[in-house]
């Protein structure tokens, strides 16, 4: 995943990724047909990662408003563990416009998932006459929120003003659903 998060999908060979993990190419080609198969195991290892969080949000018994906030906020790119969590989608993302169908599809079954944890608890707080736009903006708050962190890779404490600002944001946004139904 590091590999991929430093260096995007164009550095991530079967030999270099094998490397990283300590394995053979052997071993890798043993359980992977090719290239593609093991980069969308390495998406799928972490979205899982990212999901079971969302299930142990969905699962805490706090209220719906609660469960969306924590749920977006879990999805920034606030720690280092996320940051590498970031990197690797948005090399998915990428991978669309530089001719990878494949892992561009795969990468939006995931980003379809995602949508679904929000809606579900969104639903639960907003007119359903709204809902599609609502997600839509969440969507894209934290798609721009989740970049502008990444883009300050250097600077420490930059990146940790950019965090705490994008946190406010989040929550103000999301406060407006607090008991509106």
């Amino acid at each position: 995943m590091r590999l991929i998060a430093q260096e995007g999908l164009q550095g991530a060979t079967l030999r270099r990724i094998s490397a990283e993990a300590g394995y053979t190419t052997g071993a890798i080609t043993h359980h992977f047909s090719n290239r593609d198969d093991l980069l969308i195991e390495i998406l799928r290892v972490v979205c899982e990662v990212s999901f079971n969080r969302i299930g142990m949000i969905n699962q805490s018994g706090m209220s719906h408003f609660e469960c969306l906030r924590e749920i977006i906020l879990q999805g920034l790119p606030f720690d280092e563990e996320r940051e590498i969590e970031w990197k690797v989608w948005f090399a998915f993302w990428t991978a669309g416009a530089t001719g990878h169908a494949r892992l561009a599809e795969e990468n939006d079954r995931y980003y379809a998932l995602w949508d679904q944890a929000i809606r579900d608890n969104l639903a639960k707080l907003c007119d359903a006459s709204v809902l599609e736009d609502e997600l839509a903006y969440i969507s894209a708050i934290v798609d721009g929120l989740g970049i502008q962190i990444l883009r300050v890779a250097g600077d420490v404490e930059q990146k940790q003003r950019i965090v705490e600002r994008h946190r406010a944001v989040i929550i103000t946004y999301i406060a407006r659903f607090d008991h509106q139904l």
